[in-house]
């Protein structure tokens, strides 16, 4: 099998630092912005580095951590804010605590709907 393309992306001021490296070869540049913007700078770098390697499966790297940058990456890509130096994700959405005290129903006492009538109720209509 052969070696992946590793593509490692580091916090910069303003933006990332983007280094790809294949068989011993390395290429790197700067991309301000977001890490959107540095994966598809990464695209360009991995297929100038990789032009005679032939197709290989790329390994994206957040500070040498694959998961780290999935989880930044597609938080980004989604609108969800996210710590960019673990990845970890901020919830967008936070669960509402019951009130201190509250009594939950006890659905055997509950009063029940009554059931909504059938079509055929014997009836004539019109």
């Amino acid at each position: 099998m052969r070696q992946p393309i590793y593509a490692d992306y580091t916090t910069a001021e303003n933006g990332w630092t983007v280094t790809v490296t294949c068989d011993g070869q390395q290429a790197g540049d700067r991309v301000e912005g977001g890490l959107v913007a540095a994966r598809d700078r990464a695209d360009t770098l991995v297929a100038t580095v990789a032009a005679t390697a032939g197709h290989r499966p790329v390994v994206h790297l957040l500070d040498g951590d694959a998961l780290v940058f999935t989880t930044a990456y597609l938080s980004e890509r989604l609108g969800i804010p996210a710590d960019a130096h673990t990845g970890s994700a901020v919830a967008p959405v936070v669960a509402a605590e019951s009130a201190p005290g509250a009594v939950e129903p006890d659905p055997a006492t509950a009063e029940q709907a009554p059931a909504p009538p059938t079509e055929d109720a014997g009836e004539p209509t019109g």
